[in-house]
């Protein structure tokens, strides 16, 4: 369970990061 939630957090930083890429914020 735990290895599994590791593996989501690291996905949803990932797509976090690349939204942030794609809409500039201040």
């Amino acid at each position: 369970a735990a290895q599994l939630r590791q593996d989501a957090d690291a996905e949803i930083q990932y797509l976090a990061q690349r939204l942030s890429d794609l809409i500039p914020t201040d």
